[in-house]
């Protein structure tokens, strides 16, 4: 509820930007610069190439997956809810003459069917995990593919070492009413039981998740 609210009066189609201009720019230059190919390289097997196919980068960010995504020949729509970030995607796309398409909003709002939709660390922006899920799942066409690469309890637990005391009780509060309540307060990372278990309450043809370093992977088949 208290997240529905904050969306209700934080409208990106109004001007408003969790992303400054300047964090975003650093941030496009890291995360161009560590690509990670083999990644990118799992996404295409799993959904048995990219050439043709329609892929949505959900939360894409300055756009480094969505472009390399493009480059190996998808049809690729990026959708994220900072302007900054899609100023950088769009200059580097343009950079590369290459043809994408985009949508400015909160991922939870994406709308279409694809055949593949990727979600890499930034899950926890979601306003709710349930229904984020059933989101995630329903941009995928039948026959279509997910792989989704999730920050959850085990990135967590290195987090929390590095915050002040009363920082980390409030987070681990946070943390507990949502996992166990499903009380979703700001942006708390989800545990991975509780992803596995979301995911497994789903009508799929295949699923798989596991660990990708301090990450939780989910991949999937509609």
């Amino acid at each position: 509820m208290i997240n529905q609210i904050w969306k209700h009066f934080q409208r990106p189609e109004c001007g408003w930007d969790p992303v400054p201009e300047e964090y975003a720019e650093r941030y496009a230059k890291r995360e161009f610069s560590a690509l990670d190919i083999a990644l990118v390289d799992e996404v295409a097997a799993w959904a048995g190439g990219l050439n043709g196919k329609t892929l949505l980068d959900l939360g894409g960010g300055p756009g480094q997956y969505a472009i390399e995504f493009a480059r190996r020949g998808a049809r690729v729509h990026w959708h994220d809810i900072s302007e900054n970030y899609l100023k950088v995607y769009q200059r580097e796309a343009g950079i590369g003459k290459l043809t994408t398409a985009s949508t400015l909003g909160y991922m939870d709002d994406a709308t279409g069917e694809y055949d593949v939709v990727f979600n890499r660390v930034c899950w926890y922006y979601c306003v709710s995990d349930g229904a984020f899920a059933r989101k995630v799942v329903s941009l995928v066409r039948p026959g279509g593919a997910g792989y989704l690469i999730i920050n959850t309890d085990r990135y967590l637990e290195n987090a929390w070492q590095r915050m002040p005391p009363l920082q980390r009780l409030k987070q681990k509060l946070f943390y507990a009413l949502n996992d166990r309540f499903s009380l979703k307060v700001g942006h708390i990372m989800p545990s991975h039981r509780k992803i596995e278990r979301l995911f497994r309450a789903m009508p799929l043809q295949s699923l798989e998740t596991g660990y990708r370093g301090e990450m939780t992977m989910v991949r999937f088949r509609r």
